[in-house]
């Protein structure tokens, strides 16, 4: 009985796309507090596209979807290297695309992990 293997450079590019995809989507609240209000100073949005990487000589599409950030700014309680001269971080957060239209610059907000 013939036993049929997949090539090393498609079971590569496989890998590849399916841990870069593992990685869509991650929030990051590193130096926000998610337990106090910060006030939303920008909007970023980045539209939906399409990257390519080489994985031995296969061409690996990798897909980013739409993302929605919120720069947020937080005064008082934080701490740590990120912290500004008057006490104050600044954090962009990854929110939904109603979070993104919800919220104006200026809005106070309190940020919950879910």
């Amino acid at each position: 009985m013939e036993r049929k293997t997949m090539p090393r450079a498609v079971a590569a590019g496989a890998g590849l796309l399916m841990g870069s995809l593992a990685l869509v989507g991650c929030a990051h609240y590193e130096h926000v507090d998610t337990t106090e209000a910060a006030t939303v100073i920008q909007h970023n949005h980045q539209d939906a596209y399409t990257s390519f990487i080489l994985a031995g000589k296969v061409l690996v599409p990798i897909y980013h979807p739409e993302q929605f950030d919120l720069e947020m700014r937080q005064c008082g309680k934080p701490e740590g290297e990120n912290v500004d001269a008057s006490g104050c971080v600044n954090e962009e957060v990854t929110v939904t695309k109603d979070q993104y239209g919800q919220f104006k610059d200026g809005d106070t907000v309190i940020l919950a992990h879910k």
